[in-house]
């Protein structure tokens, strides 16, 4: 005690070495929330690669088994690959192996790499035809800057070199880390063989490959070295133009018996039929993805490249155009904005809540302590590199309420001893010591509850809430340095008498007012302990009941003005049928005024545009929308009037709005069998999708099988074809250049590479019965048709073949309706399949399941063990402080009294309870925990000093420490209503918890606490009471 005071007269002696300090901090401060680096969500580790393995002519079944399982019989080898979350799936010619590593993986780059390295020496083990093993480590790095460069008029390659000047400008920005460009289409050289010239001059595809193949070459021709000087020696290729190719001779004896490349061919320049293409508002147009290194503020890069973009803008034609597509610097801009708004009005509100209790100037001084520790804060958050993000915005807003509770404590033990008759300096000194070990118990208490969630959650959910407990333990310290250092000097000099000074003063204020009916109301619960704590059993069950019927979700929706839309079209579609139902929807989308723009990705997908959104591969059968809107209001009444009713508005296609969320699911209901052999988990499959679509809850349920995708089967005879001199590498080749052509060599226009390419006549191969029509060369020469030495016949194959750790899994995918919690479904879902399982054929089928369900079994019990953590530290807090276990455990107990007003909160406003739930509900302990400490810690003083029976103790306790107690529960109550006048779904429930909590929590706390004080020491007493 004694040295707590002499710290604090230190600060009072020397009070301008004090304020100098901290006005230099506060300048501080100001500059950090200038140059703090700025983001939406806080950098979020997402430990996810793909790596695609491409073998061209393999079905989805030779994929699986030749390339895909040696794949991941070398991936599991190293133990930074987490087997149980990574994933594959094989279809025809190609395999996509979705690998997440371990959660204590740091060094990314590192394991990267080498895998990179093993799939170099895995590559040669590997059949032959495997062309690549494609590893792409950044598929969780999200765009800052999504922008297209769009015209009608403007070919490909125009549009190519107006965004290659831009990518130029961009480059030159240090923040930049990473520049992608999407949509390209590249113009081609393409060579269509006349098969019936060829055959009348017995010209070969292969002779044509061979002549066009070396004249593209560029030799290495030396150099000549004369003793003076050395001179290099370049060729110029002859292939540059359509002229030059169409001219080349192919057979001849270079005088009269020429044969020329033109002679049996027909030379185009063109685009060739894109696999996949984007437009914007139905224009073409090439896309540009933009992201930032990491530790940078995004606010102020977005202004320079937004910047760039409108220099760059002038200089284009007037029917090019450059359009924003998702800007993240805005979002955050808007973030700041409304951050500053919402503190200044939490502060206002805190100084009229402060003023309607307590005089002018006292409320002055309480309210001074706000934006002096806030600023404080931001300096030292600044200087310990912390960045400004909606993580850390919750954190101050909410530790509002919380700053200004140590102040109010000090000023009124001040007024206390001024009512006294001490004199100002002396009050100020005596009134800071005296709580300054409460003070500090209280503060480590809210402080290091929170940091159990940084030690139990994992992966993204860690990184997410990582600057959470920082934020508020910084804030909460500088706090109560505020207070006690600083406010002392200031309550000295502003606060001159107390508020009982003149006795003959009989104007009451409101404060004075609730004071005397609390001590009328206080004596009549000791008079009835048992009513009294029947009260407090009774709120606990009533919370129970609420929180039960609450609805949970760990992770909510985010809040943009911008949503995805996702079509689906059975597997085999072609692009397009595609593309028809892409424009029909977009036309739907463009009537509704709410929309601002539309880009559309045809046959693949956008780059990832918010954390929790990942990408799709691309497909012919798929597109994308990424739809900007007017508000995030218009965004919600966009989706609630259409997603179920354009679910199935086109026939044969599915199409999913997809809110963007900060749940990392694409299905919510995933239910995984494994086991048993394919056809009991494809026949358990059909049941499960057949049982679900009856329920009224679901939109779409498929398995990830996909449909069976139709095929073409040859079957070589090789007796015959070896007769005939064929072999499956000329069959091979001959459809390959009759179907799709093959790229020979390529040519060079400046910069600009164009491939050559060899190809059949167009729509010489669009009815499949002609096939076995089609004649193929033998070694001779001679064309023999391809039926003569083989059987085509149709094949039906599974479109897509998945393993999970390595086993083969059957999963059933289901999309829920518009507002249908997932949580709520799961329940049925998992009581339909328990009943599948009873029968026979299904007995050896294991099951588990994935979506929320998965996310939910990772984070609910990180969460659980992170709260009975923070409970076992704020226990040994509180046995440090007391030194009574006694005290120690009533203090603990009182954590009920936080129940009712938290489960009050979510139901009356309707929020669904979830991760920043828990975090509200650990906040609300701590400002229960600190009001007990006050309260009890009086009352251990007057039964120590004042000889005093523990139930006198009790009530006066209850009677003196009313007024801070409602004082800071009121300003904590108050600091989050602007967040939940908000009503953000990530922080207003949070807010709920805490606002109405600190409420309820304190009415129980004034009634409650100080009976149960009482019932547990009144057998303590030494007096007699008469």
């Amino acid at each position: 005690m004694a040295n707590n005071i002499k710290a604090v007269a230190w600060a009072m002696r020397y009070h301008k070495v004090v304020f100098l300090v901290t006005a230099l901090l506060l300048l501080a401060g100001i500059g950090g929330l200038l140059y703090m680096p700025k983001q939406e969500y806080p950098t979020v580790n997402i430990n996810q690669g793909i790596i695609a393995g491409i073998y061209p002519g393999a079905n989805s079944e030779q994929v699986a088994k030749q390339l895909t399982k040696p794949l991941e019989e070398h991936l599991f080898k190293y133990k930074e690959v987490k087997r149980k979350a990574t994933y594959s799936q094989s279809k025809d010619g190609i395999v996509y192996v979705y690998i997440t590593l371990n959660d204590y993986v740091k060094n990314k780059d590192e394991v990267w790499a080498k895998i990179r390295h093993g799939l170099n020496e895995l590559k040669q083990e590997l059949p032959p035809e495997v062309l690549a093993l494609v590893v792409d480590s950044e598929f969780g790095e999200t765009s800052a800057l999504l922008f297209s460069v769009e015209s009608e008029s403007k070919t490909y390659r125009q549009l190519e070199g107006y965004l290659e000047k831009i990518e130029s400008r961009l480059r030159q920005v240090p923040e930049v880390s990473k520049l992608t460009k999407s949509g390209e289409q590249k113009e081609r050289i393409a060579i269509y063989l006349d098969k019936g010239k060829m055959a009348k001059n017995g010209i070969q595809v292969q002779e044509i490959g061979e002549v066009l193949y070396t004249q593209g070459l560029k030799g290495y021709a030396g150099d000549i070295d004369n003793g003076d000087m050395s001179v290099p020696i370049y060729l110029n290729t002859a292939n540059q133009t359509e002229q030059n190719i169409a001219n080349q001779i192919i057979r001849g004896d270079g005088q009269t018996d020429i044969l020329r490349l033109k002679d049996v061919a027909n030379i185009v320049r063109e685009y060739p039929t894109p696999d996949n293409f984007i437009k914007n508002n139905g224009k073409k147009c090439l896309l540009m993805s933009v992201e930032m290194q990491t530790g940078n503020d995004i606010t102020r890069f977005g202004k320079e490249l937004n910047s760039i973009l409108l220099e760059e803008g002038a200089k284009l034609p007037s029917d090019v155009k450059i359009s924003t597509i998702v800007d993240q610097s805005k979002v955050v801009q808007k973030s700041v904005d409304e951050f500053l708004i919402e503190m200044l009005i939490a502060i206002i509100s805190v100084v009229l809540v402060t003023v309607f209790f307590m005089p002018v100037r006292v409320a002055a001084v309480a309210a001074t302590s706000i934006p002096i520790t806030i600023f404080i804060s931001l300096g030292i958050m600044y200087a310990a590199g912390f960045e400004l993000n909606v993580v850390t915005f919750a954190a101050l807003i909410v530790v509002l309420g919380l700053i200004v509770d140590d102040c109010i404590v000090i000023v009124d033990s001040y007024i206390e001893h001024l009512d006294e008759g001490m004199s100002r300096w002396h009050a100020s000194i005596a009134g800071a010591g005296e709580y300054f070990k409460s003070l500090v118990s209280a503060t480590l208490i809210i402080s290091v509850t929170f940091f159990p969630f940084l030690i139990t959650l994992k992966g993204p959910n860690k990184d997410f809430m990582f600057s959470y407990p920082w934020t508020l333990t910084i804030t909460l310290f500088v706090s109560l340095a505020v207070a006690l250092f600083i406010i002392p000097f200031m309550q000295y000099i502003l606060i001159k008498k107390g508020l009982h000074k003149d006795k003959e003063d009989t104007k009451k204020s409101f404060l004075d007012r609730i004071q005397s009916g609390y001590d009328k109301l206080l004596p009549v619960f000791f008079k009835r302990p048992v009513l009294t704590l029947s009260i407090l059993i009774t709120s606990v069950v009533l919370a129970m009941l609420m929180l039960g019927n609450a609805k949970m979700r760990m992770m909510p929706i985010a809040e943009r003005d911008l949503f995805a839309v996702e079509i689906y079209l059975p597997q085999g579609n072609s692009l397009v049928q595609t593309e028809k139902v892409a424009d029909s929807l977009e036309k739907v989308l463009k009537k509704d005024d709410r929309v601002l723009s539309i880009t559309s990705f045809i046959g693949a997908s956008s780059p990832r545009f918010h954390s929790g959104y990942s990408p799709n591969m691309p497909s012919k059968n798929y597109a994308q929308f990424i739809v900007n809107t007017k508000s995030n209001k218009a965004t919600e009444e966009i989706l609630n009037e259409y997603a179920d009713k354009y679910a199935f508005h086109f026939p044969r296609a599915y199409v999913f709005f997809k809110q963007l969320d900060n749940e990392v699911v694409r299905y919510p209901i995933e239910v995984r069998l494994t086991g048993a052999d394919e056809t009991t988990l494809k026949s358990m499959s059909k049941e499960l999708i057949r049982d679900l679509s009856k329920m009224d809850e679901f939109l779409w349920v498929h398995n990830d099988a996909e449909n069976p995708s139709s095929s073409v089967q040859i079957n070589i005879d090789q007796q015959l074809a070896n007769r005939q001199g064929i072999s499956n590498n000329s069959v091979a080749q001959e459809l390959g250049v009759i179907n799709k052509g093959f790229d020979i060599t390529n040519v060079w226009e400046d910069d600009y590479k164009m491939n050559i390419t060899l190809r059949g006549e167009v729509d010489s191969l669009r009815q499949l019965n002609r096939l076995g029509d089609i004649y193929v060369p033998n070694m001779a020469g001679v064309s023999v048709p391809l039926n003569q030495v083989a059987e085509v016949s149709p094949a039906w194959r599974d479109g897509q073949i998945n393993t999970r750790n390595g086993i083969y899994t059957m999963s059933v995918l289901a999309d829920l309706k518009r507002n249908v919690n997932p949580n709520d479904i799961f329940p049925k879902v998992s009581t339909l399949v328990d009943s599948l399982l009873k029968k026979d054929d299904y007995k050896n089928v294991e099951v588990k399941y994935g979506g929320v369900s998965e996310s939910n079994e990772e984070s609910v019990p990180q969460t659980l063990i992170a709260l009975l953590i923070a409970i076992f530290i704020i226990y040994f807090v509180l046995v440090f402080h007391y030194k009574k276990i006694s005290l120690a455990n009533l203090t603990l107990a009182s954590t009920v009294l936080c129940f009712f007003g938290a489960a009050f909160g979510i139901w009356v406003t309707g929020f669904e309870f979830g991760m920043t739930s828990v975090l509200g509900f650990v906040c609300l302990i701590g400002i229960v925990m600190r009001n007990g400490i006050i309260l009890f810690d009086y009352a251990d003083k007057l039964r120590k000093n004042e000889k005093m029976t523990v139930k006198e103790a009790a009530l006066e306790a209850g009677k003196r420490r009313m007024r801070p107690i409602v004082l800071t529960s009121v300003a904590a109550s108050v600091g989050v209503i602007t967040m939940l006048v908000v009503g953000s779904p990530l922080w207003g429930p949070m807010a709920a918890i805490i606002c109405f909590g600190a409420l309820f929590s304190m009415v129980f706390i004034l009634t409650i606490l100080p009976v149960s004080y009482w019932l547990v020491y009144r057998k303590q007493d030494t007096k007699i009471v008469k």
